[in-house]
């Protein structure tokens, strides 16, 4: 079975690079796994990587959709895949780098809810009590185990029961068309936040809040899915008045320190070869190592 490489790791961990390096060794391509990358307008905010730090190495996934565009994790898992098999076509290694763990996981494992969200579906079931709507679900699944007061899981549930026709799988299935190597980085907490502090300067430096400023003179609409990356409510509130220009790059370091905090928890869960080391020489060795036993 063909094996792709995962590398996985919160903001400022040094992803990007390390990617850029491996596929060097590897004679690969990267493939990104973040779900604010995917649009062009916001190159700083959402930290593409420059073409300097590409170095020359095809990134896919990157900047290719316009700010207005709805983009799904389904989307994005179709999209993977076709590259990684249109990059597995050409002869090269594909790696996926990314720190979103949504995407990451609906790549390595198939989808537990196979189906988006229906309003109409949600309307019919929304007059059922938690226990009608348990019953329902323990007549398709007795051995199912939502507790009888997690309303909202039982909704969505019961969702996924009309649309699929069967209940989202209790064990993980893995994806059976690749093999997947996942490495998180999980450096030394303290250092990362520092990290992450200067990295927040440095978009400043580079233009942050002109960028925002010119996506809001388009006209785009605050509740634009781009706007969810880190920085952009921010600095509306600047915009706006809500806010001081230092008032809002405190905050982006502080929602940064939280979302990393997040990132690292849930790579935590995952089952993946945990790197420690900040420097990517020892990443790349203990990368190839673990290949090599594999």
């Amino acid at each position: 079975m063909k094996r792709v490489i995962v590398l996985a790791g919160p903001t400022a961990s040094g992803k990007t690079k390390l990617g850029t390096a491996l596929a060097e060794i590897q004679n690969g391509e990267i493939v990104s796994a973040d779900s604010m990358q995917i649009y062009r307008d916001l190159p700083i905010a959402t930290a593409q990587p420059t073409e300097e730090e590409k170095k020359g190495i095809p990134h896919h996934l990157i900047g290719f959709l316009p700010h207005d565009a709805r983009f799904t994790v389904a989307d994005w898992r179709e999209e993977a895949l076709r590259t990684i098999r249109d990059i597995f076509s050409r002869g090269k290694t594909p790696i996926v780098v990314g720190g979103t763990g949504m995407y990451i996981r609906y790549l390595i494992y198939e989808p537990s809810f196979g189906a988006e969200s229906d309003p109409a579906v949600r309307e019919k079931l929304a007059p059922l009590s938690n226990e009608e709507l348990l019953a329902r679900l323990l007549k398709q699944d007795a051995r199912i185990t939502v507790s009888v007061n997690d309303r909202k899981r039982l909704l969505r549930y019961n969702e996924v029961l009309l649309l699929n026709g069967r209940l989202p799988a209790r064990e993980r299935e893995k994806n059976t068309e690749f093999a997947f190597s996942l490495f998180c980085l999980c450096p030394d907490r303290a250092e990362l936040y520092e990290k992450i502090d200067r990295r927040v300067d440095e978009m400043f430096a580079r233009g942050l809040f002109d960028e925002i400023r010119a996506l809001r003179q388009k006209g785009v609409s605050e509740e634009a899915q781009c706007y969810k990356a880190i920085g952009c409510r921010q600095l509306i509130d600047v915009l706006e008045g809500r806010a001081s220009l230092e008032e809002a790059r405190e905050a982006i370091k502080r929602e940064s320190r939280r979302y990393a905090k997040r990132q690292i928890t849930w790579m935590k869960s995952e089952q993946a070869v945990r790197i420690a080391a900040w420097d990517t020489e020892t990443r790349i060795r203990i990368i190839l190592k673990t290949l090599e036993r594999i």
